[in-house]
């Protein structure tokens, strides 16, 4: 494979016959020679040279400002490049892997000795675009190689413009429009009719009238209210069969029916995160906001909102820190510091209830699913902020996962989940269904007894009903599903109470539309 220091002097000589202010060549030989002298083999080292030499050939070619403002396509192409020089990289999942271990520990030197940054949020940006350009090998979670995007390909290149033209912009718009009617046609297909009547009655929650919402279009007066729900239904809710969120969705039925620069623009939609915060300062066309629940500080550009002192309000909506989409559809609701302090107080209690069902959930992970009800939370409390949306109570204590009980009880896990569907639960409530009879399973003497298993089944789908705020008892001879015996169904509808503790809206079971309406039922 030759010396990695002839192959240095061959880049800097030959290859690169430019002022070499992206990457000196004393400082490229300075961080090899570190690495040699803590012991990594020369093989490695032509590896490691070879990845750095083409991202500083992406920062030559395209014409960029420093390493830090390599794109997402850069980062691909630095793959392809890496894999291509005959080196050892192969077009496989671990040598990707390896490529972005190596690009990942140079900036980490480089931040710290060669080009330590004088704004944070530079860096800052860098190791997410970074680990955003990882993300972008994988689709479904399955890896492959994405094809390169040229920087002719108009989505591709508008990566590369410091200011859009309104050329440009109206371009961006017109593809944007297109691609939203094609979503809501597709949406509007008789096979989602359940999932729109279910997103709606979650963003409207108990009390709210769904049927307008969903079959008129929008006029003037209710057109915030119809671009909210879309924004929370595209985003955020989870369809019931797959539990894909249904950009995610429409992107994978129609991958082959879109061009690179529409599909580029889906996936860069779908990085984007709910957040609630609060702006700090106003600059004018940007702001410096705060995460309510995390405290991370961020600038972002200041939302298209009418003229308002952002001290007394609160927001939500999709944030984007790479990408173009930097916000999309953001909502501002009256709230006092003081409120906001309250609303935070309440958000964290929520999260700590959805740890119930998934111990130790990131921040993100409990807004990504609960985002209805975190929408709901912030409406209640903006509008009536003395009153106590969330009792205070003890929250229960999950019980540990039961994988033999799982295994050995897949049939009848099968049939409740066929009863399930039927009911309308989506694929996630389900999950909830199987941890309520395992656990309840884990703690019951009535084993031995497998006459006795539709009574449990029976009285499981009751209590989860309640616990949800739904009486299956209005449902004609439901109990009668399983062919349970009533004194059977009967018996272990009060174990289950008594021996895991359950009550109505028991965190450890609750569905989306459970935490929704324990809002207004509480």
């Amino acid at each position: 494979m030759g010396n990695v220091y002839k192959k240095i002097d061959h880049f800097y000589t030959i290859i690169y016959r430019e002022p070499d202010w992206i990457l000196s060549r004393a400082d490229a030989e300075r961080y090899i020679r570190r690495l040699a002298w803590h012991g990594t083999p020369d093989d490695e080292l032509i590896r490691i040279w070879i990845v750095i030499q083409n991202m500083i050939l992406c920062v030559r070619d395209m014409k960029l400002d420093s390493l830090y403002a390599l794109t997402i396509y850069d980062y691909q192409k630095t793959v392809h490049d890496a894999i291509e020089e005959n080196v050892g990289f192969q077009a496989d999942e671990a040598s990707v892997r390896d490529i972005f271990a190596i690009i990942k520990k140079f900036f980490a030197y480089y931040r710290r000795y060669l080009s330590p940054s004088s704004f944070p949020e530079e860096a800052a940006l860098q190791r997410q675009t970074l680990k955003e350009a990882l993300a972008s090998f994988y689709d479904e979670n399955e890896f492959f190689i994405p094809k390169l995007r040229s920087k002719k390909e108009f989505y591709t290149s508008l990566n590369y413009q410091e200011i859009l033209g309104p050329d440009m912009l109206a371009k961006l718009d017109a593809m944007m429009d297109g691609l939203l009617k094609r979503i809501d046609t597709f949406y509007h297909q008789d096979i989602y009719l359940n999932d729109l009547e279910r997103a709606t009655h979650l963003f409207c929650g108990p009390d709210g009238e769904t049927g307008e919402l969903l079959h008129q279009l929008p006029e003037e007066s209710s057109a915030e209210t119809w671009m909210t729900f879309w924004d929370y239904f595209l985003f955020d809710y989870h369809l019931l069969e797959s539990d894909e969120v249904p950009l995610q969705h429409f992107l994978h039925c129609n991958k082959e029916k879109l061009s690179l620069s529409e599909i580029d623009m889906l996936r860069d939609m779908l990085q984007s995160e709910f957040m609630v915060f609060t702006i700090e300062e106003d600059f004018g066309d940007s702001c410096s906001c705060c995460n309510l629940l995390t405290n991370e500080r961020l600038t972002l550009p200041r939302p298209d909102l009418p003229l308002m002192d952002v001290k007394q309000q609160i927001f939500y909506g999709h944030v984007h820190l790479c990408g173009l989409m930097m916000t999309n559809h953001i909502v501002a609701l009256p709230a006092s510091p003081r409120l906001r302090r309250r609303m935070k107080e309440i958000l964290l209690r929520q999260l700590a209830m959805f740890r119930c069902q998934r111990r130790k959930a990131p921040v993100q992970e409990f807004l990504q699913r609960e985002s209805a009800l975190v929408r709901h939370t912030l409406h209640i409390m903006s509008s009536f902020a003395q009153l106590n949306v969330l009792p205070i109570a003890k929250i229960p204590k999950a019980l540990p996962k039961q994988p033999l009980i799982h295994d050995a009880f897949q049939e009848e896990e099968a049939v409740l989940a066929e009863i399930a569907r039927h009911i309308g639960f989506s694929r996630f409530a389900i999950g909830l269904i199987w941890k309520l009879f395992e656990d309840y399973l884990s703690v019951s003497d009535s084993l031995d007894h497998p006459d006795c298993m539709p009574g449990i089944m029976t009285a499981c789908l009751y209590t989860y009903g309640s616990i949800n705020g739904l009486d299956f008892t209005q449902i004609p001879r439901f109990s009668e599903v399983l062919g349970a015996k009533k004194e059977d169904v009967l018996y272990h509808l009060k174990a289950i109470h008594d021996r895991l503790d359950c009550r109505p809206f028991d965190p450890r079971y609750l569905t989306e539309e459970g935490f929704v309406t324990s809002l207004y039922l509480n």
